[in-house]
C-alpha cells in the first residue's frame, strides 16, 4: 500500500491517496466474498457458491463491487491517515475513488481540515509564581477564624439594623402592577443584610429600622438573576422588623477547644497545619502545571482557529457527557447541583474550548521549537502502564487511534519541560479555607444554625 500527504492549493486542506496493490485488493475482495458466502444461497452449502452466484444474488457484479468499494475504503482510510500521523479536525471529504477491479491497483483521496499551528513570541522557560509549600500561621490563623464564623451565635441588639446584621422581619412585597409576590406573602424571614440575600435597595430601607418598627417603600430589584422572579420594579413592600441580631463569634480559648473535642487551642492549630500542609502537596503540583501551561499560551501570536476551537469543545463535550453518564446523572441535574443555567453552562465551555484550544498549541509550538522526539519506548510505556495494554495496542493500531496518543504524549513531554525549566517565584497569597469536612468538629450543631431553622416560621 502506497500512502501520500499533500497541502491541497485550491482550500489548504491536508490530503491523503491511498493506493493499494494488486494482491492487496485480491486479499479484500476474497474476504468480502467469504464473509458474503457464510449467508444461505439456494442450492449451495454455506461457504461454497462461486463468486459468479453470490454477484447474482446479492444484485450483480457492479452493485457488489461498488459495495466491496466502500468497505474498503472505510477498513483502510483509518490506519493509513494514522500512519501519517495526521488527525483531521472535521468529517473529511473523498474523491478520485477509482472503480474497484479484482486485481488491479485501486485507489482514492481523502481530504479535510487538521490541526493548525500557532507561533510563540519566545520558546523560553516560563516565568510563574505559586504559594509557598510551607504553612504559614497567618494560613493557620485563618483556618480558626473560619471555624469561629462557622459555630457562631447571635445575640439580640437594641439598636438600629447595620449592614451585616441578621434582622428577622415579615416581609409582603407587590409588583408594579400590585399583584403579591408569592415568595413574600408576609412570610417571617431572617435575612442577613448586605449579603446578596436580597437587592441591595432593599437592604438599604431596613438599615436603620428597630424591632416593632413598621415601614412601607418602594426599591427597585436591580439587574441580577438572582432577583428575576420580582419582575421589573419598582416593588412595594411593607417590612415589620421583629428582631435584629448580629452574629457572636466563640473565643479562641481552651472553652472553644473543648467544645470542638480537641485537648486546646494549640491542638487546634497543630490539626489545621496538617491538614493544610497535606492539601498543598496535593493541590501544587497541578496549580504549577496550570499555571506553567497558561504562560506558555500568552505567548502564542494570534488565537487558535475557530474550527480548532469547535473540535476542542465537541471533545470536550463528548467527555462530559460520558462522565455524567457514568455518574447515572441527567444535564438537568448537573445544572441544578451546580446552580447553572444552560446558557451559562454554555458560555463557560465556549471559554474552556477556546483556551485549551490555545494551550495545547502552544505545546504543540514549543516541542516542536525545542525539537523534541518520541520514541518507541515512550510509546510502550503507554500501554505498559494499563491493564490488557497489548489488545488496548492492537485495537489502536487497526482503528487508526495511534495519532492521538502521539499527540498527547509530544504534549506531555512540552509540559514536562515547561516544570522542569519554569522560575518560580513564591506568592503572597490570601489564605485557602479549607473544607469544612476536614475542619475538627464539635459534638453538636453550632447554636446559630439551629436558631437560623427556628427563624422563618
Amino acid at each position: 500500500m502506497e500512502v501520500t500527504s499533500s497541502i491541497r492549493e485550491e482550500d489548504g486542506k491536508t490530503q491523503v491517496t491511498i493506493t493499494l496493490t494488486p494482491e492487496e485488493v485480491e486479499q479484500h475482495v476474497k474476504g468480502y466474498f467469504k464473509e458474503l458466502g457464510k449467508n444461505r444461497i439456494p442450492g449451495f452449502r454455506p461457504g461454497k457458491a462461486p463468486r459468479k452466484v453470490l454477484e447474482q444474488y446479492f444484485g450483480g457484479h457492479k452493485a457488489v463491487f461498488e459495495d466491496f468499494a466502500q468497505r474498503i475504503v472505510e477498513d483502510v482510510t483509518p490506519k493509513a491517515v494514522d500512519d501519517k500521523d495526521i488527525i483531521f479536525i472535521n468529517d473529511p471529504d473523498f474523491e478520485d475513488l477509482s472503480v474497484l477491479v479484482s486485481g488491479e491497483p485501486f485507489s482514492w483521496t481523502v481530504f479535510g481540515k487538521v490541526k493548525p499551528t500557532l507561533e510563540l513570541l519566545t520558546y523560553d522557560p516560563v516565568d510563574i509564581t505559586l504559594p509557598s509549600a510551607e504553612v504559614s500561621e497567618a494560613e493557620i490563623d485563618a483556618q480558626l477564624q473560619a471555624l469561629r464564623e462557622y459555630y457562631y451565635t447571635f445575640e439580640t441588639i437594641d439598636g438600629p439594623a447595620e449592614m451585616g446584621n441578621y434582622v428577622k422581619m415579615a416581609i409582603t412585597c407587590t409588583n408594579k402592577d400590585g399583584e403579591p409576590i408569592e415568595e413574600f406573602a408576609g412570610d417571617t424571614r431572617l435575612i442577613e443584610l448586605g449579603q446578596g440575600i436580597m437587592p441591595a435597595a432593599f437592604d438599604e430601607q431596613i438599615v436603620g429600622m428597630k424591632a416593632d418598627e413598621t415601614k412601607e417603600f418602594d426599591f427597585e430589584p436591580g439587574d441580577s438573576d438572582d432577583f428575576a422572579y420580582m419582575g421589573e420594579g419598582p416593588i412595594h413592600a411593607q417590612v415589620t422588623v421583629e428582631e435584629v441580631r448580629k452574629k457572636k463569634l466563640p473565643e479562641s480559648d481552651e472553652e472553644f477547644a473543648k467544645a470542638l473535642n480537641v485537648e486546646s487551642v494549640d491542638e487546634i492549630r497543630k490539626q489545621f497545619r496538617d491538614v493544610i500542609s497535606a492539601d498543598k502537596a496535593r493541590a501544587l503540583p497541578q496549580l504549577k502545571e496550570d499555571r506553567c501551561v497558561a504562560a506558555l499560551a500568552l505567548r502564542a501570536e494570534g488565537k487558535a482557529p475557530q474550527s480548532y476551537i469547535n473540535y476542542t469543545r465537541d471533545d470536550l463535550l463528548r467527555n462530559f457527557f460520558y462522565n455524567l453518564q457514568n455518574e447515572n446523572k441527567t444535564f438537568d441535574q448537573y445544572l441544578e447541583q451546580n446552580n447553572l443555567t444552560a446558557d451559562q453552562f454554555q458560555k463557560d465551555l465556549d471559554k474552556q474550548a477556546e483556551d485549551i484550544a490555545t494551550e495545547n498549541l502552544a505545546l504543540d509550538a514549543l516541542f516542536t521549537a525545542r525539537e523534541m522526539e518520541i520514541t518507541e519506548e515512550d510509546i510502550d510505556k503507554e500501554f505498559e502502564a494499563v491493564e490488557n495494554g497489548d489488545q488496548i495496542r492492537k485495537n489502536w493500531e487497526e482503528n487508526g487511534r495511534m495519532a492521538f496518543l502521539r499527540e498527547s504524549i509530544r504534549r506531555s513531554k512540552a509540559v514536562e519541560w515547561l516544570l522542569e525549566t519554569a522560575n518560580v517565584t513564591e506568592e503572597s497569597t490570601e489564605p485557602v479555607i479549607i473544607n469544612e469536612d476536614e475542619a475538627p468538629e464539635a459534638a453538636e450543631e453550632p447554636a446559630a444554625e439551629a436558631a437560623d431553622e427556628n427563624s422563618a416560621e
